[in-house]
């Protein structure tokens, strides 16, 4: 059997397979990169790992130039897919270069977000993970050069850490073998675990029908009845005004800040004066969340996520959510752009199925 088609095969299939759970990876979230020689193989932006065994989601980057850039400090490179390959690399190309490591996972570990978006996560991470692995903590910065740089600085600090733990945003996994990382992302989840709040969908009937008349509006009541607990869970629903931007892909899927009605007479009012373009999701307090007509299953996807690491959070905790500027800053990434875009016209939008 061909070494290299042997290789691609266990990676592809590993892809699938974490993509499969929502816990690991959400939509095009993530990415996953393996060295052959000279060049990088990295997942391109705005593509699903969920497709690694469907469609080609990865390109070759040429490592030598970067490996220049990066020894000269110049971590404003822009990683290129070699001639003959359109799609472009993966906004976390420099991680995967920078990672001393034949095999790197970068993903949005919701056992771990739980306790990256907390103040005081180094002491509980601390706390939880000891010695069972070599990880180190990264403050959060702006996905691409300046996470580059701060990883570098870590790996510089600490040779021989393969597990980075990534404030608000997740983790980066290196190892030699598919199956060092495997079992370092299990160890990972074993000690992080958390069980998410109890869901109650009987509580939604009557706020299906006292929100039904939206005729005329760009919304309708959520298809996916767990999104409600969101509103219907009174510390959840605070948490929406006060920490609402706790992740890069959060605020690129979702905005600034989510549009919350305290009082359903001012729901016709709200929907009216809604930006353009509308709101995905409306928050309607004690009924439910409600969708844009509009809305794309990578935004569902999102939206999960979010739920998926507040409902995990204990009572009264307080989380970190990113600063004006860091939004202002993603919002505004001409890279971020590019995936957006490129998920437009990608044919997961045009499913809407939910989770």
């Amino acid at each position: 059997m061909n070494t290299k088609s042997s290789l691609r095969d266990s990676v592809l299939k590993f892809c699938t397979k974490i993509a499969a759970d929502p816990l690991l990876v959400q939509g095009a979230g993530g990415n996953v990169s393996w060295k052959d020689g000279a060049t990088l193989w990295v997942k391109a932006s705005g593509t699903w790992l969920a497709d690694a065994q469907n469609d080609e989601i990865f390109v070759p980057v040429d490592r030598q130039a970067i490996d220049e850039a990066l020894a000269r400090g110049d971590y404003s490179v822009n990683p290129m897919a070699l001639e003959g390959f359109e799609l472009r690399p993966s906004i976390e190309t420099l991680l995967h270069v920078l990672m001393p490591y034949k095999f790197v996972v970068h993903l949005h570990l919701v056992d771990a977000v739980v306790y990256l978006t907390r103040n005081n996560c180094q002491v509980e991470l601390q706390t939880k993970l000891g010695d069972t692995i070599s990880w180190d903590l990264v403050n959060y910065y702006m996905p691409g050069a300046d996470l580059a740089q701060a990883i570098h600085s870590s790996l510089s600090a600490q040779p021989g850490i393969q597990v980075l733990l990534l404030k608000n945003h997740g983790v980066v996994l290196g190892a030699q073998t598919i199956e060092e990382i495997e079992r370092d992302l299990k160890t990972l989840c074993r000690y992080l675990c958390n069980e998410p709040r109890p869901f109650d969908s009987d509580k939604h009937a009557t706020a299906k029908r006292a929100i039904a008349a939206l005729d005329g509006t760009a919304y309708r009541f959520c298809l996916d009845e767990s999104l409600h607990l969101l509103a219907t869970d009174p510390e959840l629903y605070d948490h929406l005004a006060v920490s609402w931007a706790i992740c890069p892909d959060h605020v690129v899927f979702l905005g600034a800040q989510a549009i919350r009605i305290d009082d359903l007479t001012a729901l016709h009012r709200t929907l009216v004066a809604a930006a353009d373009p509308a709101p995905p999701f409306v928050f309607v307090k004690g009924m439910g969340v409600l969708e844009n007509r509009a809305v794309t299953r990578a935004q569902k996807v999102q939206l999960t996520f979010y739920l998926d690491v507040i409902s995990r959070q204990p009572p009264g905790q307080r989380l970190e959510s990113l600063s004006y500027e860091q939004i202002a800053n993603l919002l505004n990434w001409d890279a971020e752009k590019y995936r957006l875009n490129f998920m437009r016209s990608a044919p997961h939008e045009e499913k809407n199925s939910v989770r």
